[in-house]
């Protein structure tokens, strides 16, 4: 607690109470490191430069800091509902408005942001009570426009928002390590984008509620080269693969796993699709399952 300030001092125009919600809320040294929120660092430098002075502040109005404008800082306003408010008003409106911290005691949420006509909207950092946390563009405590969250777990997502929603171009990194790059709708992956999985396999190309689909190419382990038509990550219709060591078949991969073309072997020597050459033969050789 800040030794120079005297509860007793007439005109205090902040309780014992309020002090103890507000030290927690602005010197919790652990969110910051972990998070290091550069908003969270500049409302705490502001305050603090702020907090002797005008908490010795006499008489009316009630406020700890008087900003430029319309514009002002008040003491902590706790909801009915448990929400914690601190941080920027506007006089004439009443509304919140500027910079701010929020919290929720009772499902432990907590955050710092920008706040227009009472609701957050601009830039913030949202905790989560999991320890998951986003950072980026709020419109109404919504995640709208770029930001980036990141879970405990070691999930991220980075990139464009709508209503909560990924929506636009992103950056995927699931738990297990696979990462995608490119389009997504409304949560879902979509469009055109780029799939690496924690093996290495590596997938260029179209994709639909969130599978490959389309046309693609993908890379396994191998090196070995898939061109192909996709239906929810399964080769379906025609395809070209090409093996390191320069074998290659050309031709359809049905649902069935059954193969019809040519297969050309490392000598270079072609061989017809299932008539000299079985489908299980090729499977075999390229390693498909």
């Amino acid at each position: 607690m800040d030794k120079s300030f005297d509860f007793k001092e007439q005109g205090a125009t902040i309780t014992k109470e309020e002090y103890e919600l507000l030290t927690e809320l602005i010197q919790d040294e652990e969110r910051l490191e972990v998070y290091g929120f550069r908003a969270m660092q500049k409302m705490k430098e502001l305050m603090n430069e702020n907090v002797e002075k005008t908490y010795r502040q006499r008489g009316e109005p009630s406020v700890l800091v008087e900003c430029s404008g319309d514009l002002e800082f008040r003491p902590i306003k706790v909801y009915e509902d448990g929400r914690r408010y601190f941080g920027q008003w506007n006089k004439v409106t009443t509304l919140r408005e500027g910079t701010g911290i929020s919290t929720n005691l009772n499902d432990h949420q907590f955050v710092i942001g920008q706040f227009s006509s009472d609701k957050c909207t601009g830039k913030g950092l949202y905790i989560f009570s999991n320890g998951s946390y986003y950072e980026g563009d709020l419109k109404d405590l919504y995640a709208h426009g770029y930001g980036k969250i990141v879970s405990k777990k070691g999930f991220e997502y980075e990139g464009q928002w709508e209503n909560d929603l990924w929506h636009g171009l992103g950056t995927e990194v699931e738990c297990n390590g696979d990462v995608y790059r490119g389009e997504f709708v409304r949560h879902e992956r979509e469009g055109e984008g780029v799939l690496v999985d924690k093996s290495g396999v590596r997938y260029e190309g179209e994709f639909r509620s969130g599978k490959k689909h389309g046309y693609g190419v993908q890379v396994d382990c191998e090196k070995t080269e898939f061109y192909a038509n996709f239906e929810y990550d399964l080769v379906e219709g025609l395809c070209w693969i090409v093996k390191m060591d320069g074998a290659m078949f050309r031709g359809k991969w049905d649902v069935e796993d059954e193969m019809t073309g040519i297969y050309t072997d490392t000598k270079g020597r072609e061989l017809k699709v299932p008539s000299e050459i079985s489908s299980g033969t090729v499977h075999a050789i390229f390693n498909l399952h």
